[in-house]
């Protein structure tokens, strides 16, 4: 039976002394996972393609799609909305599905619903993309109808930062 190794597992294979040179870094072993939860409450107005700025990460920082969450508040049960999320990191293209393909997030009536991110095809879920830059994790909005005042929605992003 043959002993396989991660890219992890082979830099603290047990026959090598593990020194600080070898520890993994955190973004791959133990890193802290960091949260950030906030909401947007709707004026009525928003559009098709309006951005929601949902927190600015910093360079370094690693978003965990498959952690994160939207829950939307909503008061009549008819409202209809689709979003993605995604970056405004422009060094190597801004991404507005980086971290969320477009999904309906409309709540089966009055109340609150949460959702997954939805990252099957979005790229940072399956290969975590690292900001290069201090940048806006933002929500596109698409397919927006009969939100009203003081709608809302939360957003909860988990993400590791090289601090």
């Amino acid at each position: 039976m043959a002993t396989l190794y991660t890219d992890v597992a082979d830099n603290q294979n047990d026959a090598i002394q593990l020194t600080k040179e070898r520890e993994p870094k955190g973004s791959k072993v133990s890193g802290d996972v960091l949260f950030a939860t906030s909401t947007y409450t709707f004026v009525g107005t928003e559009a098709d393609a309006d951005e929601i700025n949902i927190v600015k990460l910093r360079e370094g920082s690693t978003v965990i799609p498959h952690l994160c969450q939207i829950i939307c508040n909503f008061d009549t049960g008819d409202e209809t909305l689709d979003l993605s999320i995604g970056d405004d990191d422009a060094t190597t293209a801004v991404d507005p599905d980086r971290y969320s393909v477009l999904q309906a997030v409309d709540a089966a009536g009055v109340g609150v619903e949460a959702f997954a991110f939805s990252f099957a095809t979005a790229a940072a879920g399956l290969t975590p993309y690292e900001l290069q830059a201090d940048s806006w994790i933002q929500a596109l909005l698409a397919g927006e109808a009969n939100t009203a005042a003081d709608d809302s929605i939360t957003f909860l992003i988990a993400y590791r930062s090289q601090s």
